[in-house]
């Protein structure tokens, strides 16, 4: 028999706040990221629906990432510096 985990919100919160303050899976870049990346979109002429498209990922997160309402994970970074054709450091540094 598995046991079902019932988590209540608060619980629910306080373990996205730990993962948050613990860093997992994102990167800890500030609104440098989210300019970086409008700006290479921008010389590229790529518009959001474009650039997920080439970089396989959803029209939200790269929404979401532009407009620096999230902070990347190392694989989207990956997947939009490869559909801008730039290096990783361009959009991070």
């Amino acid at each position: 028999m598995i046991a079902k985990f019932k988590a209540t919100r608060k619980e629910l919160a306080e373990a996205r706040q730990r993962r948050t303050q613990a860093g997992q899976g994102r990167l800890a870049l500030t609104g440098n990221f989210a300019r970086r990346l409008n700006e290479w979109a921008l010389y590229r002429a790529l518009t959001q629906d474009i650039l997920a498209d080439r970089s396989e990922l959803p029209v939200t997160v790269v929404h979401a990432l532009i407009t620096g309402q999230r902070e990347p994970t190392p694989y989207e970074v990956e997947r939009l510096a490869k559909a801008l054709k730039i290096s990783v450091n361009d959009l991070v540094e």
